[in-house]
């Protein structure tokens, strides 16, 4: 018996050396008050899964999106590039596409394909009624080039040169702000 005590005393011994290691490695003040609840605070923050705060926001669960940038348009060029050497439905086209192997479609579903290519459409179409709508609003004025033209900083032209090219019904919309 008497040799496990010393053993154990040696060892509590060790132990306790390496705790004051501890107030280094988290940076703790060895001679401060609180010394012992900031190690007690730091141990269980590192140790306790109830006590970590994570910072970052955890990853998005479910597959992995792989329709990425770029592919409505992609999708919408293809299938118009295969409807025009023969007519056919958009159906078909995607037939076609999904065939080919030198393209990447074979890897989507057809009805998904089907899918992407109608919202493709309604997206287009919306982008094109948006870009008539902006250029209705901008004002056109006289270039050295010859037609009007339909410039993005049309307020940089002074207001009385841009009423001078204006047709008579659009004349009277509202005073562009300085």
């Amino acid at each position: 018996m008497h040799g496990k005590v010393r053993y154990e005393q040696r060892a509590i011994n060790r132990q306790l050396a390496k705790l004051k290691s501890l107030f280094n490695w988290y940076k703790i003040d060895p001679s401060a008050d609180d010394r012992w609840a900031s190690l007690a605070f730091e141990l269980a923050k590192a140790h306790v899964p109830g006590m970590r705060v994570i910072y970052d926001w955890p990853p998005k669960s479910g597959r992995r999106r792989s329709w990425q940038a770029g592919r409505y348009e992609e999708l919408l060029q293809d299938v118009n590039e295969v409807r025009s050497k023969r007519e056919m439905t958009i159906s078909a086209a995607i037939d076609a596409l999904r065939a080919d192997e030198s393209r990447d479609w074979r890897k989507f579903n057809r009805s998904s394909l089907i899918t992407r290519h109608r919202e493709a459409v309604r997206k287009y179409k919306s982008l094109r009624v948006f870009a008539k709508d902006l250029k209705s609003r901008l004002i056109p004025y006289e270039t050295d080039l010859g037609p009007p033209s339909y410039p993005l900083f049309a307020k940089l032209i002074p207001y009385e040169t841009q009423l001078n090219t204006l047709p008579l019904k659009i004349q009277f919309k509202r005073r562009p702000t300085k």
